[in-house]
């Protein structure tokens, strides 16, 4: 694995076209069946009744608003709005950036909703900086030989430790997630980075152990 990569605005310029695109193959799940009994033959989650009125443009603070009500008291997750914004729901940026911002949707959901360049912090779960280098012997030589630098730590990881499946952080290995999760990893199939997004998308409210320390 060839970890020496062109650095400068050129790559920048393209992350999150890349990071955007693989991102978008990660497979929506299934709304919810209810944990009750129901005399009714369907029953529709919070999520489905929500996406009607997502439909058409909407005011940001309103639904803003109304979905961070939703997530507070557990009626939608953070997959549920992933899944809606999937469905063509127009739930606008700025009703993201406050949900991000009051840390009920992850920076990754918003950046990757908006077409906004990332920031190490969006990818908090799945990456840490001193735990990609002190979990990748290679990534470590290459900072310590000057063929890597430390401000290229990041953008080395999306292009290159995420598709090659490298441990950005202790608390997420792509290797366990494939081995305790094994019928989420052959949906996603061979698309490795799509096992990142995953878990920052639903994995984490799912409180999946996919800790890279055994």
């Amino acid at each position: 694995m060839n970890i020496r990569k062109n650095h400068g605005k050129t790559i920048r310029r393209t992350v999150t076209a890349l990071i955007l695109a693989g991102a978008l193959t990660v497979p929506m799940t299934a709304f919810a069946a209810p944990a009750y009994e129901s005399s009714y033959t369907e029953t529709s989650s919070m999520a489905q009744l929500l996406m009607p009125a997502l439909m058409k443009n909407t005011d940001p603070t309103g639904v803003a608003l109304q979905l961070s009500t939703a997530l507070r008291y557990g009626s939608i997750t953070q997959g549920d709005i992933w899944n809606m914004i999937q469905e063509g729901c127009t739930i606008p940026a700025e009703s993201l950036h406050l949900l991000s911002e009051q840390g009920q949707v992850s920076g990754y959901l918003y950046k990757t909703a908006a077409g906004l360049p990332y920031e190490p912090s969006d990818f908090a779960g799945v990456y840490d900086e001193e735990d990609y280098v002190s979990l990748n012997p290679a990534i470590a030589k290459a900072l310590a030989d000057g063929s890597l630098k430390e401000q290229d730590l990041f953008y080395n990881f999306l292009l290159v430790g995420m598709p090659n499946g490298l441990a950005g952080s202790k608390e997420f290995s792509p290797a366990v997630f494939s081995e305790k999760y094994p019928e989420i990893a052959e949906e996603l199939g061979n698309n490795v980075s799509s096992y990142y997004v995953w878990y920052l998308i639903y994995g984490k409210d799912k409180g999946m152990d996919c800790s890279a320390q055994r």
